[in-house]
């Protein structure tokens, strides 16, 4: 943000690790996803078997477009918490923008599993099967969508397109 200074305490002085992940999330949310990178690998050191700091490091990653560093974090975030659904649902989306349908619908099914209220994944994993012209898979998948949120605009609109 322009024209906002940031003090910036010592290094080695914060010994905290959600200290050390709030700032990195506020640093990212001004647009110094550098920063923020800098903070979140000095929180993985504290705190290296905390899974959602690899997964907001793999997120500022993602918004630099460096894919290979994103999909290594998320994978470092599956690793430690193997039901870290959001973690595994962008792992999905990073796979489907790389082409990789397969891994990307098996990451979306584990998201599925691992967050059984969220329309998120069978959603997006319908967006793949209808890509692959799985026509039924991706009519499955959406119903699947409205299950879990019966309002779920995006996948009443794909099953309205798709028809019967």
């Amino acid at each position: 943000m322009p024209g906002v200074e940031l003090i910036r305490p010592a290094p080695g002085t914060i010994r905290s690790p959600a200290l050390r992940r709030d700032f990195a999330v506020f640093v990212g949310g001004v647009g110094r996803t550098r920063d923020s990178i800098k903070s979140l690998d000095a929180a993985a050191e504290l705190a290296p078997d905390n899974p959602e700091i690899p997964y907001l490091a793999a997120l500022a990653y993602a918004e630099m477009g460096d894919t290979p560093k994103a999909e290594q974090l998320l994978g470092d975030a599956v690793r430690i918490e193997p039901r870290f659904a959001r973690a595994w649902y962008n792992l999905g989306l990073l796979y489907a923008g790389q082409n990789r349908t397969d891994d990307a619908i098996r990451a979306l099914q584990l998201a599925e599993q691992a967050d059984t209220s969220s329309p998120d994944a069978p959603y997006a994993r319908a967006t793949i099967h209808l890509r692959l012209g799985q026509v039924n898979e991706a009519r499955e998948a959406a119903r699947e969508a409205l299950r879990r949120d019966g309002n779920h605009q995006p996948s009443i609109q794909l099953l309205n397109e798709l028809g019967p």
